[in-house]
């Protein structure tokens, strides 16, 4: 019997614990329940506002634009909304609609986040072409929102600077660049001079270093898309950018001063007439670009070049050329500058000479002068042997240092009677040019 009762009482113990435990779990279910509105169990916060703005995983730091009494439905300035949103130091959410501004939107170390990039617009109407849409300093993240300027202000002859998307620093003093960890992600830009610009004034205040500029759409810039001209910025990503402007622009993608350890993943340059360089790197060493497409870019001064570079080495995997229009006598596919480390810096007297080298993993060109008739029109005598002095790879004349530039696999189609063109791959200047067999 003493038995049996010490077996009953353990028996009752265990239950106990059991009933409790299961208890327990129910209850701290039900007070974090993510999907019940009417529970709270702190592991839910939101962003202060009207219960149709509400975003449930947002962090507490963010606040509402349209508690600050605008609502992104008139033509309303809404410059001191955002400056008094900025202020409180937290992150910035732009509920659905557009949203004009007057002045430059600064932050530091803050976050501005929209609806979707086709939903959530931010226009500027600032009267003055040095004001951006935007200034980003230290820490931050653009995500999901549409920028740019009144279309009524871009005049297409914008330069360096002018009518600035985002500047990668920001005006404060003492100023802070855009730095380690900061992304752009998912963000279209359009109605600009440049689209993301990184200056270079005397210092180093605006030069961008560890940011991802990632998923972006940038349209109808007329001086260049993307351009840094900062100076020793180090291990920026950039990664599937498409570019395409109505403008006749300088470059779409420009970078010089010195970067290095830079990654490019599928940069898409499309439709734009150029009167430089569809793409232009200056200074970049270490480059490691995996994806480079170009097509229907259309060359329309003379001397300009599809890529071009400049005291920059390093690999391209896959370059892709097609249906483009070189409307210009003397252009090129590759044209080559110097190839000297230039460090940029007054104490260097005397650059080393070094042997640059850019590796092309598989060059594949199609239709070269033979654009799409329906998007650029047609050309009265299309393909290679309509052109004048049209190059490959040319260097420019009294370039320093030399050069390679080694191909891997080249790949061509032709809709024209031009493929001994293709074939012979015509070249000028001080640079060896090997096809790896």
């Amino acid at each position: 019997m003493k038995t049996r009762a010490r077996w009953l009482h353990w028996l009752c113990i265990i239950l106990c614990v059991f009933l409790a435990a299961a208890m327990c779990f129910v209850g701290c279910q039900t007070a974090s329940d993510p999907t019940d509105p009417d529970k709270d169990g702190g592991n839910v916060n939101e962003i202060p506002g009207d219960g149709d703005d509400e975003k449930p995983a947002a962090a507490a730091g963010y606040v509402n634009i349209r508690d600050y009494g605008v609502d992104g439905t008139t033509r309303t300035d809404c410059y001191a909304a955002f400056v008094q949103a900025a202020l409180t130091g937290k992150s910035i959410y732009v509920p659905a609609g557009t949203y004009y501004v007057s002045g430059a939107i600064q932050l530091r170390n803050q976050n501005l986040f929209g609806d979707g990039m086709f939903q959530s617009y931010i226009v500027s109407t600032a009267s003055d072409s040095s004001v951006p849409v935007l200034y980003l300093g230290r820490s931050c993240a653009v995500e999901d929102i549409n920028i740019g300027f009144d279309p009524s202000l871009i005049t297409g002859n914008e330069t360096a600077g002018e009518r600035a998307g985002i500047i990668t620093g920001d005006n404060y003093t003492p100023p802070w660049p855009l730095q380690r960890g900061s992304q752009i992600n998912r963000v279209h830009i359009a109605n600009t001079g440049t689209a993301i610009y990184s200056p270079q004034s005397g210092t180093e205040e605006a030069t961008s270093f560890s940011v991802a500029y990632t998923n972006l759409e940038l349209q109808d810039f007329s001086f260049r898309g993307i351009d840094f001209v900062s100076k020793t910025r180090t291990g920026n990503v950039f990664s599937n950018i498409y570019m395409r402007s109505d403008h006749i622009v300088d470059s779409l993608f420009n970078m010089e001063g010195e970067e290095s350890e830079t990654t490019i993943i599928q940069l898409n340059l499309e439709h734009t007439k150029v009167s430089r360089a569809a793409i232009s790197l200056d200074g970049c060493r270490a480059l490691a670009l995996s994806t480079l497409h170009i097509e229907g870019i259309e060359l329309v001064e003379e001397d300009a070049t599809f890529i071009y570079l400049e005291n920059s080495s390093g690999r391209m995997d896959a370059v892709t050329v097609y249906y483009t229009a070189v409307d210009a006598a003397d252009c090129s596919l590759f044209k080559i500058g110097d190839a000297v480390y230039d460090i940029n810096e007054s104490w260097q007297t005397e650059p080393p000479a070094t042997l640059s080298k850019m590796i092309v993993g598989t060059l594949h060109l199609k239709g070269i002068h033979d654009p799409n008739v329906g998007i650029h029109g047609s050309r009265p005598d299309p393909g290679l042997n309509g052109l004048e002095n049209f190059l490959f790879a040319e260097r420019e004349a009294n370039a320093l240092g030399p050069y390679k530039l080694k191909i891997e696999n080249y790949v061509y189609y032709t809709f024209q009677d031009d493929a001994a063109g293709y074939r012979a791959f015509a070249t000028d200047g001080e640079l060896t040019v090997e096809f790896e067999e």
